[in-house]
C-alpha cells in the first residue's frame, strides 16, 4: 500500500483518466479549478492561478480538491457559485462534520464508488495502489442541471443516492 495515502504529507492526488473520462462523456465538464497540471484537458487554474478566488464563470466544474482541511473551502466556493454545477471526488467520510453538516444538507446528489479508487501520484505520473479509504462524487448547484446526465455518468461507477 501507498503509505503516504494514509498520512497527511500529501493531500492533491490526480484523478485516474479512466474515471474522469466516464464522468466527461456525459457531463461534459468545462472547468477544473483546482488542477495539478492540464492532465483533463479542460480549461484549468493551477495552485499559483488560485481557483477559490477566482470565477467559476457558470461552467461544469470537475474537482478534485486538496484532501485534508481545505476541501471545505473548496465545497464552500462551489455552493458560493451559484450558476456553475460541480462534481467533487472526495472521501466518503460520512461519520465526518463535513458530510453531516454541508453535503448531506446541500448536494444536489451522491454517487458511492463501487471499489476503492487508484489516483494519479502528482510526481510518477503512476497509478497508485487502491485509496485506504472509499470514495465518492457529490453533485452541488444542479438547480439547473438534467441530473439524468450525472445518473448516466455514475451508473457504472458505484450507488447514487439522494
Amino acid at each position: 500500500m501507498n503509505k503516504s495515502l494514509l498520512s497527511s504529507e500529501r493531500h492533491n492526488w490526480m484523478t485516474p483518466l479512466d474515471l474522469f473520462d466516464k464522468l466527461h462523456k456525459h457531463m461534459q465538464f468545462e472547468l477544473d479549478p483546482c488542477a495539478e497540471s492540464d492532465n483533463l484537458g479542460l480549461a484549468y487554474y493551477n495552485k499559483k492561478e488560485d481557483g477559490l478566488n477566482r470565477s467559476w464563470r457558470e461552467r461544469i466544474c470537475f474537482v478534485n480538491p486538496p484532501y485534508g482541511s481545505e476541501q471545505k473551502k473548496w465545497i464552500e466556493k462551489a455552493l458560493n457559485e451559484k450558476r456553475s454545477v460541480s462534481v467533487f471526488l472526495i472521501p466518503a467520510r460520512v461519520d465526518t462534520k463535513l458530510w453531516q453538516e454541508i453535503i448531506f444538507k446541500k448536494a444536489s446528489k451522491i454517487c458511492f464508488i463501487k471499489g476503492r479508487v487508484r489516483f494519479i501520484d502528482p510526481k510518477t505520473k503512476k497509478k497508485t495502489n487502491p485509496s485506504p479509504f472509499p470514495s465518492a462524487l457529490i453533485l452541488f448547484n444542479a438547480k439547473y442541471f438534467d441530473k439524468k446526465k450525472f445518473h448516466r455518468a455514475c451508473e457504472s461507477l458505484g450507488v447514487i443516492v439522494k
